[in-house]
């Protein structure tokens, strides 16, 4: 448990860049360019800090256990309210809007958990 504003305030970034190159990093591979992957970018700038912060929070006032599932139920949460972001601003016809949702945060969330926890801290 991180109890220093300023270590929860790193992580935070740290776990928001993870996201950002994962995330568009992927698009990018699966066919997103120029605009969509500034969408792409700034849907994560709004969403990664608060589902961090607000796990968090959890954690404080609830404990680990409770934090983790806490995660689970909000980043279900995150890939629809992302996916129905990107169904109005990305180009269809690459991927449902909702599959990319899933995919993006499935792939950010597992490889960003992998490196948070076992190499970068």
């Amino acid at each position: 448990m991180i109890y220093d504003l300023s270590d929860m305030l790193y992580v935070i970034a740290v776990c928001l860049g993870l996201t950002v190159v994962i995330e568009c990093a992927l698009s990018f591979i699966l066919g997103y360019r120029k605009i969509d992957l500034l969408y792409i970018l700034l849907v994560n700038i709004i969403t990664n800090p608060l589902l961090n912060s607000s796990a968090y929070l959890v954690e404080a006032l609830h404990g680990e256990d409770a934090k983790g599932t806490y995660v689970m139920i909000a980043e279900f949460v995150i890939v629809v309210i992302e996916g129905l972001i990107y169904l109005f601003v990305l180009d269809r016809r690459k991927i449902n809007p909702m599959i990319l949702s899933f995919i993006l945060n499935l792939v950010s969330c597992l490889l960003g958990y992998y490196l948070v926890n076992y190499v970068i801290f």
